[in-house]
């Protein structure tokens, strides 16, 4: 089964975060915004997120 359109994936551990009944952690980056499942990921993400973007 596929991810649900508001399910987005911590870039960090792959949790899916529901982002309509959470308050998830969340950055933009060039334009698009990732969320998080935690404070202390949304800041590894932050330091160098092309480690963590998936290449599409």
């Amino acid at each position: 089964m596929g991810m649900k359109m508001f399910e987005k994936e911590c870039p960090i551990c792959g949790t899916k975060i529901d982002t309509l009944n959470v308050s998830p952690f969340v950055t933009d980056i060039k334009g698009e915004k990732y969320y998080s499942c935690r404070p202390e990921h949304m800041r590894e993400f932050e330091k160098n997120p092309e480690k963590y973007i998936k290449k599409k």
